[in-house]
């Protein structure tokens, strides 16, 4: 089994790689049309995940067993 110890570097990198390809801008999924007031009720309540990467969902971890 390899040292913890040395996977932090490549996991840091790693983090750092998929930071760059966080959105820039909010995206909901294919839901354009999604109407104003939804968008605001599921900014309030997303997910923290999702909120980081700038996506406009309620999704969670949870709800996708296979992704």
């Amino acid at each position: 089994m390899p040292d913890r110890r040395s996977a932090v570097p490549i996991l840091r990198e790693w983090r750092r790689e998929l930071d760059r390809a966080r959105l820039v801008r909010e995206d909901t999924l294919c839901r354009e049309s999604m109407p104003e007031p939804e968008r605001a009720w599921v900014r309030k309540h997303c997910p923290e995940a999702a909120a980081y990467w700038h996506l406009l969902t309620t999704l969670t971890a949870e709800q996708l067993p296979y992704a």
